[in-house]
């Protein structure tokens, strides 16, 4: 008897097709690269660097929750010695500055600031030349029981002016420009502020006011900040965590290759969908050539669950 063949048509066959990046390893057809190292968050909350071309399957570090793959655009971080505060070109004014305090990676590479001058600000600064591009400020501070009813810390971008005061206890905060916010990053807040083209300097300023979050500014408040990690880069949000030391520092571009013809998929473009680590989505058109397509690195998120067809 002759054997009668079940053909499933390519509309179905394709239906469900796509890659799955929840797990510990890229799916087959699925290929990164990235030219440099680059920085994710660990199951343990703490930062790890990882070589060029390592797959990043980033945690939330205060939950320890995987977030899936996390792919990003270049990014420069401008500022010299990241962590090296008490070095030049770093500038520190009524500060004393003492290293060896634990940390967001694990190291004792962090800075016990403290301002003890009640007649002058504790601050640190340092310059470099007008950006001609918006640009965004982000630093790491130690959590502490400190209230802002004692003490909170100043993150300020110049010029244009843009601040963000903290309250270190609780991760309150009041800010200026274009845009701010913290992260909960496990024993440390991640703060940043953004600012318009024209800025020329970044300053951290360890106690700023007492009482009320927001309230006028003070020399006369005295205090002490852990800090680790300054980061100046393009744009209106800060990306993963860029280290320096001598110089600038660059990370390369995420670059994520799709093979789609392990579904079947012939060369065209076609709608793909890219479901994020929260449960959201975003549709973008993708053009299937010689069998693959290349992730963009400028969606709504920068941590990838998923990518199928939409």
């Amino acid at each position: 008897m002759a054997a009668i063949a079940v053909g499933i048509p390519i509309g179905r066959r394709n239906a469900r097709a796509g890659f799955d990046f929840t797990g510990p390893a890229l799916p087959p057809g699925a290929v990164l690269t990235r030219a440099s190292a680059a920085t994710c968050v660990t199951a343990q909350g703490l930062l790890a660097t990882l070589p060029p071309d390592a797959p990043r399957f980033d945690h939330d570090p205060a939950s320890g929750r995987r977030r899936g793959l996390l792919i990003e655009d270049a990014a420069t971080n401008i500022v010299i010695g990241s962590s090296a505060f008490a070095a030049a070109p770093w500038i520190a004014d009524s500060l004393s500055l003492a290293s060896g305090a634990p940390a967001p990676d694990g190291s004792a590479s962090a800075t016990l600031a403290t301002d003890a001058s009640e007649t002058a600000y504790g601050v640190m600064s340092q310059n470099f030349a007008a950006r001609a591009q918006p640009s965004v400020a982000s630093l790491f501070v130690r959590k502490d029981a400190v209230a802002a009813s004692v003490r909170s810390l100043l993150l300020r971008l110049r010029l244009p002016q843009h601040d963000l005061k903290l309250d270190t206890a609780s991760g309150a905060l009041v800010a200026s420009g274009p845009s701010a916010g913290v992260i909960d990053h496990g024993a440390y807040w991640r703060a940043w502020v953004s600012a318009d083209a024209g800025v020329s300097s970044v300053w951290c300023y360890i106690a700023v006011a007492q009482g009320v979050l927001g309230a006028g500014n003070s020399p006369t408040v005295t205090g002490s900040a852990t800090i680790w990690g300054m980061q100046v880069e393009n744009g209106v949000r800060p990306t993963s965590a860029i280290a320096t030391e001598s110089a600038a520092a660059t990370r390369a571009r995420d670059r994520l290759t799709l093979d789609w013809s392990r579904w079947g998929i012939v060369d065209a473009a076609m709608p793909v969908r890219y479901v994020f680590d929260d449960g959201s989505s975003e549709v973008r058109t993708a053009t299937v050539a010689a069998g693959l397509s290349e992730a963009p690195n400028d969606l709504g998120r920068a941590h990838i669950a998923r990518i199928e067809r939409a």
